[in-house]
Order: structure tokens, then C-alpha cells, then sequence
């Protein structure tokens, strides 16, 4: 059982009014901040399964920044031992196993595949890279 009930608890002075408006003002503020990187990491993720290769740059430099921020926030939280579980943890382990999975030599490849040269196009039905025409050179299907 909570220390305070939130949403029972009644402030006793104009400063704990002050504070808990603060709070949640902060709270939404923050919401509304991650809210659109949260969604465009999930769009990148699923740009990457496609094989797009601008997804696999973005979540490189957003597993780099998040392994920075761990490395300070397990810094500024030295004296709180669950806070510096919690930070290594989803801060600076996962970020490093993403970085790891993201370099490693299959996805690279797999990058590498999917990318389409100019004058080339992709065939929705086998998949081929073929230059750009009315109809497939490899399976003979329309592409336009």
C-alpha cells in the first residue's frame, strides 16, 4: 500500500498545492516529449525489418545517446543502489545489446540486400532488385 494515495491526497499548504501542480505539470510535460521519439523508434523498427537503411542509422545514434545517458545517470545515482540497477540495466545493457545486434555482420548484409540502386526496382512478387520497366525481367509480372 502507497505511502500517499494520489488521488485521495489533499494538500495542507499553499507550497504542497504548489509542488504537486509542478509535478504534475512536469509529469505531462514529459509525456508529451517522449511520446513522439517513442513513436518514431517504433516506426524505425519496423522500417528496419522492411531493410531500410536510414532505420538502422537512426537507431544506432538513439542506442548511442541512450548508452550516454545511462553512463550519467549511473553517475548522478550513485548513492541510490536501485536506481543504479534500474539505469545500468535499461540504460546501458540493453542500448549495448541493440548496438551489438545492429552491428553485427547478417544485418549488415541484410541492409545492404534491401537497398534499391537508382534505375532499379524492387518486384512485389519475387522480390527481385530489376531495372526500372512495365514488367518484371525475372518473374515477368507487372510492376507498374
Amino acid at each position: 500500500m502507497p505511502l500517499v494515495n494520489i488521488y485521495t491526497y489533499k494538500p495542507t499548504s499553499m507550497l504542497e498545492e504548489i509542488a504537486l501542480g509542478f509535478a504534475y505539470g512536469y509529469a505531462l510535460a514529459l509525456f508529451f516529449f517522449l511520446l513522439p521519439i517513442s513513436i518514431a523508434i517504433l516506426l524505425a523498427c519496423r522500417s528496419l525489418w522492411n531493410g531500410r537503411k536510414w532505420a538502422w542509422k537512426f537507431l544506432i545514434v538513439i542506442s548511442v545517446i541512450t548508452i550516454f545517458i545511462g553512463i550519467i545517470g549511473s553517475i548522478s545515482s550513485a548513492y541510490h543502489p536501485s536506481d543504479l540497477l534500474m539505469c545500468f540495466i535499461f540504460l546501458i545493457v540493453f542500448p549495448s545489446v541493440s548496438l551489438y545486434l545492429l552491428n553485427r555482420p547478417e544485418t549488415k548484409e541484410f541492409i545492404r540486400k534491401m537497398e534499391v540502386p537508382a534505375g532499379h526496382v524492387k518486384c512485389p512478387y519475387c522480390g527481385s532488385i530489376v531495372l526500372e520497366a512495365k514488367y518484371c525481367s525475372n518473374c515477368g509480372a507487372k510492376l507498374k
